[in-house]
């Protein structure tokens, strides 16, 4: 299929149409997407990547451990904690729609855990916590990431695990509206004028968190300090997923967060390590979202200085 379309010249006027029927007989005839997808059961869609495995993962992810390490002794020598959310693929939390497909290395997240577990880091077990949800609600049927109702169980899950004297500052939560989103893994399905005819659309239920102001300064003398930081990826740092939100309301405490979209999970750490606002606002907690699938991406890492 990929050298046929190929073959296609853009100058071709019944290009585009041909392409769409074509998706079309793949989704409706078959139930199956292009190349960097697949479909399981009830319309559910996994990225590819999910189900690799790299013949050399086990030295990434030592590399990985060693770098994570280090991170927890340069912080804890500035007196702040650190807790690590490695956020399951999509896949390993919601096996019951894999259909004919399986996981690859079904052990990897819980040997990761348990050698930062190991290592002094403190890890809390999402895959349990996002399992014990249900898939329906805590991750979308056509996109990555997780939902904003699987941010705040994994917020929840990081709160439950942290046992420290943070400044407290009340939060709440508040549903906003259901409204369609059309999820990142439909560019797989490329129905075009027909797209109306494929997968519906997820609906999401934005949520909104806002601070409840009482008036009482918080134990650093102004209430509105951050004394926890949060350091990841998109599932951190797009506003569709409310995870930032979600941990103020976990943790009742102001977060600053300087997660990234787009890249690596560790460069937004070197980032934060090496730039002013550890300075300017010296965190007790730092909170580190790591998705499992980019565990696996080859990355040339440096351990951070001092």
């Amino acid at each position: 299929m990929g050298e046929w379309e190929r073959g296609f010249d853009s100058s071709v006027p019944w290009r585009d149409a041909s392409l769409e029927t074509w998706g079309a007989i793949e989704w409706f005839g078959f139930r199956s997407v292009r190349s960097g997808a697949v479909v399981g059961v009830e319309g559910w869609m996994f990225a590819t990547e999910e189900f690799e495995a790299r013949p050399d993962e086990a030295d990434e992810l030592a590399l990985e451990l060693a770098f994570i390490e280090r991170v927890a002794e340069v912080l804890a020598a500035r007196g702040a904690a650190l807790v690590v959310a490695v956020v399951p693929t999509k896949a390993r939390a919601c096996q019951d729609k894999l259909g004919r497909y399986r996981v690859p290395a079904p052990r990897r997240y819980e040997a990761f855990r348990a050698a930062l577990l190991a290592r002094g880091v403190t890890a809390p077990d999402l895959v349990e916590a996002l399992r014990t949800e249900g898939c329906e609600t805590t991750f979308l049927r056509t996109d990555t990431h997780w939902s904003p109702r699987g941010a705040a169980i994994v917020a929840r899950a990081i709160g439950d695990a942290v046992d420290l004297p943070l400044p407290p500052v009340r939060f709440a939560t508040e549903p906003g509206p259901a409204a369609p989103y059309e999820g990142d893994l439909l560019r797989h399905l490329p129905l075009g004028r027909l797209q109306s005819l494929g997968p519906a659309p997820d609906q999401v239920v934005s949520e909104t968190t806002t601070r409840v102001e009482t008036g009482a300064a918080d134990l650093r003398g102004s209430s509105s300090s951050p004394a926890v930081t949060l350091v990841g990826t998109s599932n951190s740092f797009e506003g569709n997923w409310n995870f930032s939100g979600a941990l103020k309301q976990a943790l009742q405490s102001e977060v600053l967060n300087v997660a990234e979209g787009g890249g690596s999970p560790f460069a937004p750490m070197l980032g934060y390590l090496d730039g002013a606002e550890i300075d300017e606002l010296p965190p007790k907690l730092v909170i580190w979202e790591i998705p499992e699938l980019q565990l696996t991406a080859s990355y040339e890492l440096s351990l951070p200085a001092s």
